[in-house]
């Protein structure tokens, strides 16, 4: 199933063994190297005080017009999580992230991206063009065209740039073929 991640902002997360809420979202987790969510920030709230916890993506039952768990046992301290140790020293806040193109040029900020809820896996970024931006409409961004994500930024590959850049490359392999030739499509009989 596939989730927007603006729409997890606010929600509770409910224990399905108590019938009841446990913690509130804040955020998730993604790891950059493969843009994959690997679960979720929530803060739970006692009498006096409140603590940010951890809940791995293969724990979450469903996400629906809340995030349900099984119980309070899948709260987990972010530092437990063996394969990912200091995990809150290495995460980053997806939303806002400036967006590029491998050129360099400024595309824009992330505003929401959509997640495969049992994989984790990222598949679009949904980014808004700065004022100053070639581009002046709200764009989606597939992941096929993610050329790297990090904490400073997210850069895609333009499809066209790469053609253009090949195309370019052939014609330099063979000097058959320079940027002088002139190609013709007329056809003999």
């Amino acid at each position: 199933m596939l989730k927007l991640y603006s729409n997890l902002v606010g929600q509770k997360v409910v224990s399905f063994q108590e019938e009841t809420k446990i913690a509130c979202f804040e955020d998730l987790v993604v790891k950059a190297e493969n843009a994959q969510v690997l679960g979720a920030f929530v803060r739970q709230k006692s009498l006096l005080k409140s603590k940010r916890k951890l809940i791995v993506l293969t724990d979450v039952l469903e996400f629906s017009n809340a995030i349900y768990v099984q119980g309070t046992e899948v709260l987990l301290e972010p530092n437990e999580l063996i394969r990912t140790p200091n995990l809150e020293d290495r995460y980053f806040p997806l939303i806002d992230l400036p967006v590029t193109d491998t050129d360099g040029n400024k595309l824009g900020k992330v505003i929401d991206y959509v997640f495969e809820t049992l994989s984790g896996q990222i598949v679009k970024f949904h980014v808004q063009p700065n004022a100053l931006s070639f581009h002046k409409e709200h764009r989606i961004i597939p992941r096929s065209k993610i050329h790297s994500l990090s904490a400073k930024k997210l850069v895609i590959s333009d499809a066209a740039q790469k053609a253009k850049a090949e195309l370019e490359s052939l014609l330099e392999l063979d000097p058959a073929f320079s940027r002088k030739a002139s190609f013709s499509t007329k056809t003999k009989y």
